[in-house]
């Protein structure tokens, strides 16, 4: 099994773009602009809702009203889709993150978004299945106990997430302690 990195997350999003040339939206991305791109975008605001999706969209485009998307898209600036478009060319070997999974998002790559990338082949397969309307229930206890598995790892993983974001604030605290102590010795 292959090692997914960030790097193979934007080969993979680049070599489908190449193969298909933009797919089901070529005609915006064949030969990409910046006002083709928006087009482009604008186009699939309403195609393409899962959550995931929204939240490169609001990672990209940072929108101010969620109720106003569509505008905020027409009036976003235009030198903003510029590095997508050199990505694309192939001027840059290398873009920002939001970049790649605003170009994800666009040619339909998946899986995305890159966290969902990274995970195991058979977790994606196991929720995609979850996620169908078409499942049989007979094998209920295993679905239920498959469930509680994947709560129980997003779970995890955001407690995990948590811990390591408020670990500088740890060490800040742990360093103003002792030396509040080391001060207290000296007087």
């Amino acid at each position: 099994m292959e090692l997914k990195t960030s790097k193979s997350y934007q080969e993979a999003v680049l070599k489908q773009y190449k193969n298909e040339q933009g797919g089901e939206m070529s005609f915006y991305l064949a030969q990409p602009t910046p006002s083709q791109i928006r087009e482009a975008c604008l186009s699939l605001l309403e195609k393409r809702k899962s959550k995931h999706d929204q939240r490169i969209l609001h990672r990209f485009f940072q929108f101010e009203n969620e109720e106003n998307r569509f505008n905020e898209i027409q009036k976003f600036d235009g030198d903003k889709f510029k590095p997508v478009v050199n990505f694309l060319k192939g001027g840059v070997k290398k873009t920002h993150v939001k970049n790649i999974e605003l170009i994800s998002w666009l040619i339909d790559f998946k899986p995305r978004p890159y966290q969902e990338y990274i995970k195991p082949e058979a977790s994606i397969v196991e929720e995609d299945a979850i996620a169908s309307d078409n499942i049989d229930e007979p094998s209920g206890g295993r679905l239920i106990n498959l469930r509680q598995f994947l709560r129980k790892r997003d779970k995890l993983v955001n407690e995990q997430n948590k811990l390591e974001a408020n670990e500088p604030r740890r060490r800040r605290i742990t360093i103003s302690i002792s030396v509040a102590f080391g001060i207290l010795m000296f007087l």
